[in-house]
């Protein structure tokens, strides 16, 4: 197996620079390249920028700033020959079909005959990103999916298709595992693979539930937060992370690839608050208005505020309820409860949409357990959260209000839980 020592790039944003940094930091000698802005006298000023701020912030993307010496910059005009000498190449472009084709054609030509090229996209599936591509070049081709920052999120989803190379699959799991440290996790070449799958559904449902029951973001965040172990930036706070633009079209990119029975269907409808916010400027934590602002008042004292999703209108942000504090698994038997309903109107489409992607996004629940618990930090995967609460009062409940129990999750019902055993005895309830 030949060694990865030379990687490029192509696309400097958040996630790209993240991507390269972090590929520096493993020892190889990166070459970062972005298009070239109109009218630009540095014709490489967008990865040059990028690579200038790797050191820069409250977690900085290179774990040392010598190792900016690894990396170069370049531009997709002028560039194309320093392809030819890599060993991996990484495109991390927009999250566009026509966008990722009309690339990988450009730099095909410039590709070594034992390079692999891979994709970090979040959603397409793999069959579509390859159906333009000569029979070599698929058999070279992956997606190996960060979480993001890159350097500190141990979660990569590694994605193959019937035409990829046994070897190249390995190359890409070897690299990954003990050169960039991370956990990989095999997924089937399905729409939004395995976290996104199952966190785009969990993060529209918060937004369309709270909007149709005048639930605050604070509240939202405070009820969704660590009384199911999520981290304590609940659901809005952690959108505006990812950019409430991206939001939007992750929504958008998931209907359109998902069949129409699909139940993630019916919990993309409704959201254009997330368009609507981006038109305004409110984008997320990257331009500093999102969910959540932070300003400064006549004195210049700091305000925290955050938005009414009614209006679109700034608040001063108010506390999380304190229902929260005893907040826990029992929220299911609290039918009546406002937040407690809000909980499982979340919840409940969330753990039953878990249950209803096996086996279609992997055969084996412990997967998705694994991608929710390292892409997310959830403390508990979807499945496990299943036992704590109880399999057999999720499909009362679920039946009760007239929904489809998917199979998996009756047969929990019916034998106890998904887990058994603990341990290195510990057992997975296969369908």
């Amino acid at each position: 197996m030949s060694e990865i020592n030379k990687v490029a790039v192509i696309g400097s944003g958040v996630m790209g620079a993240g991507i390269a940094a972090h590929f520096s930091n493993a020892g190889a000698q990166v070459v970062l390249l972005d298009i070239v802005p109109k009218d630009a006298e540095d014709r490489s000023m967008l990865a040059k920028g990028a690579i200038e701020r790797m050191t820069k912030g409250r977690a900085p993307q290179l774990a040392d700033p010598a190792y900016a010496s690894r990396l170069s910059a370049g531009n997709l005009n002028d560039d194309l020959e320093q392809l030819r000498d890599c060993d991996w190449v990484v495109e991390v472009v927009l999250e566009d079909l026509a966008i990722k084709h009309a690339l990988y054609s450009k730099i095909a030509p410039y590709l070594r005959d034992d390079a692999i090229l891979r994709s970090n996209t979040s959603t397409i599936p793999l069959v579509e990103l390859t159906e333009q591509m000569d029979e070599g070049l698929r058999k070279r081709f992956v997606i190996v999916h960060f979480f993001n920052p890159p350097r500190y999120m141990r979660l990569v989803e590694l994605v193959t298709g019937p035409d990829t190379d046994p070897a190249t699959t390995e190359r890409a799991r070897a690299f990954s595992d003990k050169r960039l440290g991370k956990t990989v996790v095999p997924c089937n070449d399905r729409p939004g693979f395995i976290a996104n799958r199952l966190g785009g559904l969990w993060m529209n449902a918060a937004t369309r539930e709270a909007l149709a029951r005048g639930i605050t973001v604070e509240e939202a965040d405070t009820v969704l937060a660590r009384p199911f172990g999520v981290p304590g930036t609940g659901v809005f706070a952690l959108m505006d992370l990812i950019g409430v633009d991206l939001m939007g079209k992750s929504r958008l990119s998931m209907r359109n690839l998902l069949e129409t029975g699909d139940p993630q269907q019916t919990h993309t409808e409704g959201l254009e608050l997330f368009d609507q916010m981006a038109a305004k400027g409110f984008a997320g934590r990257k331009v500093g208005a999102g969910f959540y602002k932070r300003s400064k008042d006549a004195s210049g004292k700091p305000v925290a505020e955050a938005v009414d999703l009614a209006t679109l209108d700034y608040r001063t942000q108010t506390k999380g309820p304190e229902l929260a504090k005893s907040f826990g698994m029992d929220f299911i038997d609290q039918a009546g409860d406002r937040l407690a309903d809000y909980a499982w109107s979340v919840m409940g489409p969330t753990l039953s949409y878990a249950a209803y992607c096996v086996p279609g996004i992997t055969a084996n629940p412990a997967d998705i357990d694994a991608a929710m618990e390292l892409g997310y930090n959830w403390r508990m995967g979807p499945f496990k959260l299943i036992d704590k609460i109880g399999a057999d009062k999720i499909v009362a409940r679920l039946q009760a209000e007239g929904h489809d129990v998917p199979p998996l999750l009756a047969l929990a019902a019916d034998r106890g839980g998904i887990y058994s055993g603990k341990g290195l005895d510990r057992k997975v309830l296969l369908p």
